[in-house]
């Protein structure tokens, strides 16, 4: 089961990738998973107030497709960054496929 990353509950279909922005960079240490309702904006504002940050998110459900959009941006480290997004990813689908057979 996924969790939220800021309340710890597990995360629902409406579940979002989400990360920070610093002076054009996206920080791949603060890439998380989280409810619309715990994103960073919402529950971290005064990290993103220190930090100058804007906050940026993709939808977990249907990330696939978007994620050109997160890796045209220049990352802090590229390869940390590539491998949080797959690492959700392949959470959700085998998270899925666990369900499928629960429901066989």
């Amino acid at each position: 089961m996924m969790l939220c990353e800021e309340c710890n509950l597990p995360a629902d279909t409406d579940a979002r990738i989400e990360w920070l922005t610093v002076d054009g960079w996206a920080e791949s240490l603060y890439i998380r998973l989280t409810h619309p309702e715990c994103c960073y904006y919402d529950k971290r504002r005064e990290l993103i107030e220190e930090l100058g940050a804007n906050d940026h998110w993709l939808p977990l459900e249907d990330i696939e497709p978007l994620l050109d959009i997160a890796f045209e941006m220049p990352w802090t480290d590229r390869d940390i960054a590539i491998r949080s997004f797959l690492r959700y990813i392949n959470n959700r689908k085998l998270q899925f496929s666990e369900v499928l057979n629960e429901n066989n």
